[in-house]
């Protein structure tokens, strides 16, 4: 309809109504295929003669993703402030951050763990096997580097990097070619399988789901950030907890 051509019509920079940002697809596509896919590619086939250097890689990957993105948005919005609206990371209110958003993360997580709960009930009544989560897996028998990464990622880069990729560029761009609809079910569904746990894959869909629609009607994206913060805080504590403690 005409309406929806009006809706979807793009300026001279790639972006349209709608929200969609061609710029911001393509550098988040980049800096994922860069590094989550190429860096450790190469660490896999390095691990074998050089452990330190594929350690590296596996830590440098995600850095490199993110700086890569922040650059590429800073490139072409001219300035930080530019950036931080291209991006819509908007001020929150302290007291939010620190009282309200995590209560509110609390209420998430607990629903997501909720979900994995009744998902394992399932997979027992019809003898289903899931493999050990790559995080835990990490958290139980990983080396200390491993650790130390898997903290850093998920306590630094992750909750900036992944809220940016799926929340934002992922979900415009699936909101612009496909409709707002199918674009609540693929952000979120691509999130948890990225995840790489078909454990966890129901709970992290109905948790990124509940951040998808925060975000389409705050359109904050440091709201779902804070949110995404506070429950990698809660898991990562508990994995730790779980390894040092056993």
């Amino acid at each position: 309809s005409m309406a929806d051509e009006l809706l979807l019509k793009s300026d001279a920079n790639g972006k349209s109504s709608c929200g969609y940002d061609r710029r911001l697809w393509q550098a988040a596509l980049l800096s994922f295929l860069i590094g989550f896919i190429l860096f450790p590619i190469a660490g896999y086939f390095l691990i074998r003669k050089y452990s330190f250097l594929a350690g590296l890689m596996a830590f440098s990957g995600p850095v490199a993703g993110t700086l890569l993105l922040v650059l590429a948005v800073f490139c072409y919005s001219g300035s930080f402030k530019k950036m931080f609206e291209t991006l819509d990371f908007r001020r929150v209110p302290l007291l939010i951050c620190l009282v309200v958003l995590p209560a509110v993360a609390l209420a998430i997580t607990l629903s997501g763990g909720l979900v994995t709960v009744y998902w394992q009930k399932l997979a027992a009544h019809y003898n289903w096997t899931f493999g050990v989560p790559p995080t835990v897996d990490i958290a139980q028998n990983g080396n200390n580097t491993q650790v130390m990464i898997l903290t850093v990622s998920a306590l630094l880069l992750a909750p900036f990097y992944e809220e940016v990729l799926f929340r934002k560029a992922l979900f415009e761009f699936a909101r612009h070619h496909c409709g707002v609809v199918p674009a609540f079910i693929i952000a979120p569904l691509v999130f948890a399988v990225m995840h790489a746990s078909l454990l966890q894959l129901p709970g992290l869909f109905v948790m990124a789901l509940i951040w998808q629609f925060i975000y389409f009607f705050s359109r904050n994206l440091t709201v779902t950030m804070v949110l995404h913060l506070c429950n990698n805080i809660m898991a990562v504590g508990a994995l730790l907890a779980s390894r040092y403690m056993a």
